[in-house]
Order: C-alpha cells, then structure tokens, then sequence
C-alpha cells in the first residue's frame, strides 16, 4: 500500500499541515522540520494522490487529449504542442485514443470521472452532442483542435484558421 501524508507526518514528527506546508511550499516550516519531512519523503516513497488534490482544491492539475487514431504526424504534434504548454502552466496532459467510432463516449467518460481540468478534442469527427453536453455539465472546457464543433459552443483551432465560439 502507498504511503500516505499521515505516514510521512508520523515519520518526520511534526502534523500533516507541516507536510502540506513543505509539499506545497507554502507557509514557514523550520529548515530542520523541512528536511525530517523531506528525508521521510524519500524513505517512504510517499507520492502525493492526485484524486485527493482535485477533491481538495477542486482542480486535477490534468488536461485531457482525446485524439483520433491515425498515422498523421500532424496529431502527435498538436498532442506534444498542447502537453508542452500545458506542463509550462503547472498541468500534466493525459493523452487517450479513439481507435474506432463509438469509443468517443467512453472516452469522454473517463475523462470526466479523471475531473480534467480541461479537455482538447483533436481530429474526432465521433464525439457526439450526449458527449459534448456531459463534458458541459461536468464544467470542463473544450477546445477543438483540426475538427470544427461550434455548433456546440466549442472553440476550434484548424490548419491555416482560427474560429471562435457563436454569439
């Protein structure tokens, strides 16, 4: 079983706020505390729960790729573009594949139980409108990226234009 922030608290002597105040450098923790919970950190192999952080902050740090399988380079680049940035703001990119029609609606499920901070749709003719509306519902953005849904309010990035959403 995984280490827990208990664990490490109970390691380094010192509360589980402590360790929350070095994980996330925020707050004044003595330097001789700071290295107790860092040593314990180490020792432990505590790795902080990403599902607990989104619970707690309301926010997964996760941005969503749902990419059409294809052999075209141009996906994987606009996939790497978008971890890239993504990784620049402080987010971590989860990258999943429709490999074929019908698999969008699972995909778009997964992704909302995940609580994606945010959702890019490359190239997926296949999402439909139940789809679009759960990820509207769920509060998660969308953009499109080589694929135009803004019938649905969708923002969309395609080669050689840029549209944005319907008044």
């Amino acid at each position: 079983m995984s280490a827990t922030i208990h664990d490490v608290a109970r390691a380094a002597g010192v509360s589980t706020a402590t360790v929350g105040r070095v994980l996330h450098n925020k707050g004044y923790v003595s330097e001789e505390a700071r290295k107790k919970i860092e040593q314990a950190v180490q020792e432990l192999g505590y790795v902080p729960s990403q599902s607990a952080r989104s619970l707690k902050g309301g926010k997964s740090g996760l941005i969503g790729c749902l990419v059409r399988q294809n052999i075209n380079g141009l996906y994987y680049k606009i996939v790497k573009s978008v971890s890239e940035e993504a990784e620049k703001h402080g987010y971590e990119t989860i990258t999943m594949e429709a490999d074929h029609p019908g698999k969008e609606a699972d995909l778009v499920r997964n992704f909302i139980g995940l609580r994606v901070d945010g959702l890019v749709i490359i190239s997926d003719e296949f999402v439909d409108a139940k789809s679009l509306q759960a990820l509207k519902q769920a509060g998660i953005p969308v953009a499109a990226a080589e694929r135009d849904y803004l019938d649905f309010g969708i923002d969309s990035l395609q080669t050689g234009k840029l549209s944005g959403r319907r008044s």
